[in-house]
């Protein structure tokens, strides 16, 4: 069996995948590798997004996209179609607030993006 992905975090009820998600992130911490908590975060924005804490699942996507940013690492494709899926119609329900959780979340430092994606839902 092989360990699942965070795009099979977000295709799959969540349920236990979370704790692997969870390592992922712990991994990506002692590794140093700021592309694997991207893709963390994104993860867990989808999930936020999904369960209805749409001011959370902004600002972890803005993180992600900061933290990208920063390593001039741009989204690849299976990424962004995954955001398209969630992302408009929270900034449409969202209204003009979205813009600025958003922003928000780029500026999170990656400790507390990480503090943030691991608060209960």
């Amino acid at each position: 069996m092989t360990e699942p992905s965070v795009f099979d975090l977000v295709t799959d009820p969540p349920g236990p995948r979370i704790v692997t998600a969870l390592s992922k992130i712990a991994l990506a911490l002692k590794a140093d590798a700021p592309q694997y908590l991207v893709e963390c975060l994104e993860g867990f924005a989808c999930i936020a997004a999904r369960r209805g804490h749409a001011e959370r699942a902004l600002r972890l996507s803005g993180a992600a996209a900061g933290i990208r940013e920063s390593i001039g690492t741009p989204q690849p494709p299976w990424s962004r179609k995954l955001e398209e899926g969630w992302l408009p119609d929270l900034r449409r329900r969202v209204g003009p607030s979205a813009t600025r959780a958003r922003e928000e979340g780029r500026k999170l430092a990656p400790e507390r993006a990480i503090a943030l994606a691991l608060e209960p839902m």
